[in-house]
């Protein structure tokens, strides 16, 4: 009896240590779940400059939002020659005109589907859809992978 009693202690201490291990794993899987979502930004082209200044004060108050950067599109234009080094000057360029860019990334966490929602419907106030780049299929990829299959239930 004695015996027995130890083994039942062991199997349970066995059994609850697999059980904080998968628990932790869980964590960790979700922790790297939202570090990933977080790394995808929304990038916002605004054609018409009077409608930044109400964009970037509305993004400003929404929480979970980790940090948003707004270039001018002659900003960006220089950026992207000088990036791949495209054979265009300053002076090529000067006539064009380029919407503005708008990007805004996320705090990694549980926060950044609020965050994003709520973005995403102050953009869609303003602009049109085709103007917001919001990484809806790498989401919806990442979103696939971590979700539970239901063929199990």
């Amino acid at each position: 009896m004695n015996a027995r009693f130890y083994l039942i202690i062991a199997l349970l201490i066995i059994l609850y240590g697999a059980w904080v291990f998968l628990a932790h794993t869980h964590g960790q899987s979700a922790d790297s779940q939202y570090q990933a979502l977080a790394k995808l930004p929304v990038y916002a082209y605004v054609a018409d400059t009077t409608k930044v200044a109400p964009i970037l004060s509305g993004i400003g108050l929404i929480e979970g939002i980790e940090e948003y950067h707004h270039e001018t599109g002659y900003q960006a234009a220089l950026e992207l020659i000088e990036a791949y080094a495209l054979p265009l000057s300053e002076s090529m360029i000067a006539d064009y005109s380029f919407p503005d860019v708008i990007t805004v990334t996320f705090k990694p966490g549980v926060s950044n589907d609020r965050a994003k929602t709520s973005l995403m419907f102050l953009l869609r106030t303003h602009l049109e859809e085709s103007d917001i780049d919001s990484q809806s299929t790498p989401t919806a990829r990442s979103c696939r992978k971590s979700a539970p299959s239901k063929a199990a239930v």
